[in-house]
């Protein structure tokens, strides 16, 4: 029954058009969320994930593969959207509108579990694509994965938990309030566009750090090799301070203000889990194309390590070194130009720079390099 039940799974998802509902399945996660993500770079459509979590992430023991996992497939070209509300007491599998599948017990035992599949009773899935809405909506959105796991881990050596599961009902309440306070205080994902190239960053360098550095060390770094441990003991850049250090140390830059800035955004409003996208600027009067290096994801907090610009945060990259016409970077960004090094945009900004972009590259690419690539383009919406 268990290939039965994953095959069944895995067949519903491939088939999505548009959308994918689902709770955490029951019994052995890691196996589902293996399948999912091996199956995800192969589906043809661009999908959107509606995953909800449990509200209390320490009554679940086999949260911790999903939590692994889940980071891995935003990466894909699919959109993941999250919320920790309440949970179903089945596991709930809800392709676009169309189709439901529910398991109840443990899929991975086959002397306890019962499918219930439809395809056809257009009510019978509407309710349930209702319910899940509801508590999706109801719930806490977007939940920091990286924090939630690290919170999850420490959570039951806390004294509200501990005075709070001696509490039975009681305690339960208690612990939803704490598992709400807790989330809602977590960073809210953000969007960026970043530029290697050593003249953006308001200082006299003749040579960066090339991007394929930061490739192979799976980081991203800041300029200013002089300052680099100033701005990592000193996070709130009090200007005066940010001057004088600069004068003691003989370190000529032309836009303090473009520095604090940019060293401001990568330190303190820059988080885990962030998206990024590394490309070069582009001015107002600019008819070239502009190059996109790649696209990541934040994994860590800035440090100091041994580097020509000695002040990085770990990333996860992916690779795309293309050109594009600037007046599409435009469209999809609103900006008209970009010359700092760092730029926050909105995520609808960013998702439509993304989707401009792997067109793109799906169009451009070669016959033996059109599979890796179509794994994240979205043809139906070519540019």
């Amino acid at each position: 029954m268990t290939g039965d039940w994953l095959a069944l799974a895995m067949e519903r998802v491939q088939a999505a058009k548009r959308e994918v509902r689902l709770t955490l399945p029951p019994g052995q996660h890691s196996v589902f969320w293996t399948t999912l993500l091996e199956r995800a770079r192969l589906i043809p459509n661009r999908l959107t994930f509606h995953i909800l979590l449990p509200e209390n992430p320490s009554d679940n023991d086999g949260l911790g593969p999903a939590l692994d996992a889940l980071p891995d497939l935003d990466l894909t070209r699919h959109v993941v959207s999250l919320s920790a509300g309440k949970p179903f007491p089945f596991f709930v599998l809800l392709t676009d509108r169309d189709a439901a599948m529910v398991t109840v017990g443990d899929a991975y035992n086959g002397d306890d579990i019962t499918i219930v599949q439809t395809t056809d009773d257009v009510q019978y899935v509407a309710d349930f694509v209702d319910s899940f809405d509801r508590r999706f909506a109801d719930g806490v959105s977007e939940p920091d994965l990286f924090a939630w796991r690290d919170w999850l881990q420490v959570f039951p050596k806390r004294k509200e938990a501990r005075s709070a599961l001696s509490m039975l009902e009681r305690g339960r309440k208690k612990l939803e309030r704490t598992t709400r306070k807790t989330l809602g205080t977590l960073p809210r994902r953000r969007f960026w566009i970043i530029k290697p190239g050593a003249a953006a960053w308001g200082m006299e360098e003749k040579d960066g750090l090339p991007f394929e550095f930061w490739l192979k060390h799976f980081s991203m770094h800041l300029g200013w090799p002089g300052m680099a441990e100033f701005f990592h003991n000193n996070p709130n850049l009090p200007h005066g301070k940010l001057r004088a250090a600069l004068k003691r140390g003989r370190i000529n830059i032309t836009d303090i203000t473009r520095m604090r800035a940019t060293a401001h955004s990568f330190l303190n409003t820059m988080h885990e889990r962030d998206r990024v996208i590394a490309m070069d600027g582009w001015t107002s009067k600019q008819k070239m194309r502009v190059q996109i290096y790649a696209w990541g994801k934040v994994s860590g907090n800035a440090d100091l390590v041994k580097a020509q610009w000695p002040l990085a945060r770990p990333m996860q990259w992916r690779e795309l070194d293309l050109r594009i016409p600037v007046r599409i970077v435009r469209e999809c960004t609103g900006l008209k130009s970009a010359t700092f090094p760092i730029h926050q945009v909105q995520s609808d900004a960013f998702r439509a720079l993304m989707a401009a972009t792997e067109s793109r590259a799906a169009n451009a690419s070669a016959p033996q390099l059109s599979l890796t690539l179509d794994l994240f383009a979205n043809k139906d919406n070519q540019v």
